[in-house]
């Protein structure tokens, strides 16, 4: 069940709106405590994370925990749940985390589920690889 935000300060909103300006992209505590410290509206890390539980419980925001070694990555859902299914891509060299769309995916979900019965979470699929910046390195 999902419950109400109990309260909505400043930086509830500050952080709320800046998840919503990333468009579906991921964030991490750590990244929206930069983003603030670089616009001169520091929140500390606890409040980040007290509000994005919050978030998180309301259902306004997933939480990915991608490989239990990284920390936490948070997306805004929107109303249209749809237009955020994506598969996690991490890459093996400097750990970024990207997104692919998994609509793209769909006709490879369903042949598994077809010749195995297996169901697959894609909000807990990860694909590991190399992003364009480690391959050119490597």
């Amino acid at each position: 069940m999902k419950r109400p935000v109990r309260y909505r300060t400043k930086q509830s909103k500050a952080i709320l709106s800046y998840i919503v300006s990333l468009k579906g992209e991921h964030a991490t505590a750590g990244s929206i405590q930069a983003h603030f410290n670089d616009t001169g509206f520091p929140i500390g890390i606890a409040t980040i994370y007290r509000h994005l539980e919050r978030l998180v419980e309301c259902g306004q925001v997933h939480k990915y925990t991608i490989d239990g070694v990284s920390g936490a990555c948070y997306q805004y859902c929107g109303k249209d749940e749809a237009e955020h299914r994506y598969l996690h891509l991490k890459c093996e060299g400097c750990g970024v985390i990207a997104h692919y769309p998994y609509d793209e995916l769909d006709h490879v979900e369903q042949s598994i589920y077809e010749e195995s019965s297996f169901k697959i979470n894609p909000r807990k699929t990860v694909l590991y690889g190399m992003c364009a910046n480690c391959a050119q390195k490597d």
